[in-house]
């Protein structure tokens, strides 16, 4: 870059004296042609030498090769000067890869600890394993008490053996509420009151459910029958269905949204 440098100054000082005696020549053959070399070169110093060649030829030939020089001093300039650039970039990419493979993992790029990340099933709302248990055994519960009579009294032992589990287990997934009638007259904000017989309007909705028993059932809407409705719950494995039976229904609540 040094030499280049100093090839730029002597360029043009040679361009010059090469330019200068070329306007020389051009007001000796006439003063027009002195103007328009002087004022419209190179194009006009061109058609000059091409009609004066043996006066213009050596002062012609010095101030284009001097002007062709630093035409080409400028590509190459520029040619290095870009390979240089993007050489440096290049090192500066690689030191920044470097360093990002160093850094230990959960640390940001200041050194402070990242918060650790949370699951995406509980990012998306589903319960914890704990409450997915006690769920699935709420829905186990469910489903003895809406079996049929000859199934309830196949499962008499099972149910001696843990009086009350399906209701303990209900009260410990959705808790108790005040009487039914109480929540009939007053609706949660966000809610409306909807009979049960138009349940079907409403699937795909999410809903509350009180029970004759007081206890409180939230989900969504999967189905609704003449018999049956049926809600289901997210869980962070999928989902979990509870079948109701429509007579145990004291209380349909649906959600706006």
């Amino acid at each position: 870059m040094l030499m280049i440098g100093l090839l730029w100054p002597l360029l043009g000082l040679i361009g010059l004296v090469g330019f200068i005696w070329l306007c020389v020549v051009a007001f000796k053959r006439h003063p027009g042609w002195g103007l328009l070399v002087l004022f419209l070169s190179p194009i006009t110093a061109i058609v000059f030498a091409i009609r004066h060649w043996h006066e213009s030829k050596k002062p012609f030939l010095i101030y284009m090769g001097s002007l062709a020089a630093s035409i080409a001093l400028a590509v190459y300039t520029v040619s290095t000067v870009g390979l240089q650039m993007k050489a440096m970039a290049e090192e500066a990419a690689a030191e920044m890869s470097a360093e990002m493979a160093a850094q230990p993992l959960g640390v940001d790029v200041e050194g402070q600890a990242q918060a650790p990340a949370q699951p995406q099933a509980a990012a998306a709302g589903a319960l914890d394993p704990a409450e997915e248990a006690e769920l699935r055994r709420a829905a186990e519960s469910m489903r003895e008490m809406n079996a049929p009579q000859g199934q309830e009294e196949g499962a008499t032992g099972s149910a001696e053996a843990a009086p009350g589990a399906g209701h303990d287990s209900l009260a410990g997934l959705t808790g108790e509420l005040p009487p039914a009638g109480n929540l009939s007259e007053m609706v949660p904000p966000g809610y409306h009151l909807v009979p049960v017989g138009k349940a079907g309007d409403y699937i795909g909705k999410n809903i509350r459910i009180v029970a004759r028993d007081g206890k409180e059932i939230t989900g969504r809407l999967a189905d609704a029958g003449p018999q049956t409705l049926s809600v289901e719950r997210l869980l962070s494995s999928g989902t979990i269905t509870f079948e109701l039976a429509a007579g145990e229904v004291e209380t349909l609540l649906v959600s706006y949204q």
